[in-house]
């Protein structure tokens, strides 16, 4: 009977929709913009009236009054258990089974319908019907809202669309009198289409839960919050943000449902938390913590030094709190209020750095904690002076890379100057889209880490001064594919060279470069281009996948494609080529298959290129004094390379320049002083390429 009965409706449809001699028209409801609403439809009068009459639905009982439950309906929760047709029931879902296709041979007419039911006396909320799918959704066109109308008794049709919302800019004269109002669905179109939820009215907010294992105690109390038994009544939430200690000074950090918080010092707090669920809706909880004083400990002693008074703007200045005390204890940690607001909500050390980009008078604050919790205070003042210049800054940006994978690039913005000396910011633009999303002080340092992968970003960066002045430049950063090639063919000859940009003049280098050469395909070389703005070492890496293939890398002056200025073919899978660049200029690379190759076949490749300048030395020693005689350890682990690697560790151990102790493949080496004085112990590392670089480290070694 429901088949038959949805067969005749999709008849009555077809008429309306595609048969009758005067095709129906959408119509708007009286006094109502059209963009503040759905589209009002014309459906044959057989086909609602093949659907239950407005006056054969039943009253709801309520349960609850404006609760999230009273406006969402799973796909499931028709208003009674069979108030669908060519539809079944899958979990929580309404899986609609829909065949309309009245222009197929033979035609099919079989439409899925379904009626909602909803109870609420005094609705306030949006005129809207959120409709969700699970998986693919029926065409806007060929799906239709039916919303009882109670004041006609009758059905009002609104056109489907390809969203998950229907506004129908208004509900009035739809609710019956008990406060009932019901919506039908119905489906001409052609699949399964699975209907997962319906929301009347806007977006519900998420519901905070915020559970802690214990809210009060003594000296120093670590509390865990646990909001896992938070969730959304419409939707998921998105994310988790906490302010531990009192919202007046709101630090919301901590992305996750459990975090773990150590209140320090006795005091009386709260914490917040605000969630935020998909559709952007935000709700908060807070919970008071007590902590109370350790019955007869003694607060410490807090003591504040800086390292100047002030000076023009900007500042660094050095906070020295070492000189604070506890007498019946010990100094367990410091905090620092730099703004003057009261709130200690900066966690620092004993000698603390902060960054002064404004003028003014500044009231710092220290407290220092001891081991149970109690604290004293002390405060100093600087004074910031303001700048009388008027030239305006200028930006120098540098990378350390212009290709990566999988996307991590240091920036340098240390060259940047203002004839004033008054810079006091350097701000991201990361995407290029307008938006400064990261600000820093000068000499803070910046990583720009990108999640996407085979793009290229227009990197934009602004420097500022204390007037407001500013200057801007961008650069491109490239982000390779996790997996695939990097390399665009082709790139067989000179003229096809293809260009790494940047390399050699805002960026030192290229890393993880992927190419591909095939022999026997033809494809037997890969040229590169670089444009370099100076003279100076540079260095280049290509390491082949397949052991069976070997290769040659060589280095071109643009003039001169025949001539090489330095070549690198060894029988290894790694070729290494480093060269003295002469002078500013226009560079080509060729990376290929030798024809002495022991075997053919496709051979995929990694490329990197650098402007290097050889390691970096770094040596500690322990102790760095004692009497004679006495043993110590020299430790070098802390040298780098920025390519390659370091073939060998030579130690100077007696201070008369000579390093005797050679041959060394282990930063570390033990040895013994025996001579009193001052000795300046030594360590030289040298690289792949023999580049070499020392440190030292000053021994004072007492007579017995």
């Amino acid at each position: 009977m429901k088949a038959l009965l949805a067969i005749a409706c999709a008849g009555c449809l077809l008429l309306a929709a595609s048969c009758s001699s005067q095709p129906a028209q959408p119509e708007q409801a009286a006094d109502l913009p059209v963009s503040a609403q759905a589209e009002v439809v014309q459906l044959s009068p057989s086909l609602s009236d093949g659907l239950p009459g407005l006056d054969s639905l039943p009253q709801q009982q309520r349960s609850a009054s404006n609760v999230p439950e009273d406006f969402l309906r799973d796909g499931y929760q028709t208003y009674q258990p069979d108030a669908f047709a060519n539809a079944s029931i899958v979990g929580n879902m309404l899986v609609m089974v829909a065949d309309y296709e009245p222009a197929a041979e033979p035609p099919t007419r079989e439409l899925s319908w379904a009626i909602y039911g909803f109870n609420i006396t005094d609705f306030q909320r949006q005129p809207e019907l959120q409709v969700l799918w699970e998986g693919p959704r029926p065409d806007g066109a060929r799906h239709y809202i039916g919303v009882s109308d109670f004041s006609s008794n009758r059905w009002q049709w609104f056109q489907g669309t390809d969203q998950d919302i229907i506004d129908f800019g208004s509900l009035d004269g739809y609710f019956s009198g008990n406060g009932d109002i019901y919506f039908t669905i119905l489906v001409a179109d052609k699949g399964n289409f699975n209907l997962s939820r319906l929301r009347l009215g806007e977006n519900l907010p998420p519901v905070a839960s915020l559970i802690p294992n214990q809210t009060s105690g003594t000296g120093s109390l670590e509390v865990q919050f646990d909001a896992s038994g938070c969730h959304d009544p419409d939707g998921s939430i998105a994310g988790y943000e906490w302010s531990m200690e009192d919202p007046d000074y709101t630090d919301f950090r901590y992305p996750a449902p459990v975090v773990f918080w150590t209140y320090d010092h006795a005091g009386e707090y709260t914490c917040t938390l605000r969630l935020t669920d998909n559709d952007g809706a935000t709700a908060e909880l807070s919970i008071p913590i007590s902590v109370a004083l350790v019955d007869g400990n003694a607060a410490p002693l807090a003591s504040i030094v800086p390292d100047t008074s002030g000076g023009p703007v900007p500042q660094w200045i050095n906070f020295d709190c070492s000189g604070s005390s506890d007498t019946d204890g010990s100094i367990a940690g410091y905090r620092f209020d730099f703004d003057g607001d009261g709130h200690f909500e900066i966690f620092g050390s004993a000698v603390q750095k902060w960054f002064f980009a404004e003028p003014g008078s500044y009231e710092i604050s220290v407290m220092a904690i001891d081991n149970q919790g109690s604290f004293g205070t002390a405060s100093t003042t600087v004074v910031i002076d303001p700048v009388d210049g008027t030239e305006p800054p200028t930006i120098v940006v540098k990378s350390d890379y212009s290709f990566n994978s999988p996307g991590a690039f240091r920036i340098d913005w240390s060259e940047s100057s203002d004839p004033d000396n008054d810079i006091v910011s350097f701000e991201t633009d990361l995407e290029g889209d307008g938006i400064f999303d990261y600000s820093f002080a000068p000499g803070e340092e910046f990583v720009a880490t990108y999640a996407q992968t085979g793009q290229t970003f227009n990197a934009t960066f602004r420097v500022t001064d204390s007037g407001g002045r500013t200057d801007v430049a961008s650069i491109p950063l490239r982000i390779g594919p996790n997996s695939g090639l990097a390399e665009t063919e082709p790139n067989g000859t000179p003229g096809e060279a293809e260009e790494f940009t940047g390399f050699m003049n805002y960026s030192k280098g290229i890393c993880n470069w992927k190419g591909s050469l095939d022999e026997g395909g033809g494809d037997s070389a890969d040229w590169y281009s670089f444009e370099s703005d100076r003279s100076g070492p540079v260095a280049f890496v290509a390491d082949f996948l397949r052991s069976e293939i070997d290769m040659r890398l060589d280095l071109y002056s643009a003039g001169d494609t025949d001539n090489p200025l330095a070549s690198s073919h060894g029988i290894v899978d790694k070729e290494i080529l480093k060269f003295e660049l002469p002078a500013a200029g226009h560079y080509l690379i060729r990376v290929s298959i030798d024809p002495s190759a022991l075997a053919k076949g496709p051979g995929d490749y990694t490329f990197r290129c650098r402007n290097y300048d050889g390691p970096h030395a770094a040596l500690s020693a322990d102790p760095l004094f004692g009497s004679v005689p006495f043993d110590i350890s020299l430790d070098a682990s802390a040298s780098t390379v920025e390519m390659g690697y370091i073939t060998e560790y030579q130690f100077d151990v007696d201070g008369d320049g000579i390093f005797e102790v050679t041959g060394q493949f282990q930063p570390t080496y033990d040895t013994q002083i025996t001579v009193p004085g001052a000795i300046v112990v030594s360590v030289r590392v040298i690289d792949e390429w023999g580049l070499a670089d020392t440190d030292f480290v000053i021994v004072t070694a007492l007579p017995i």
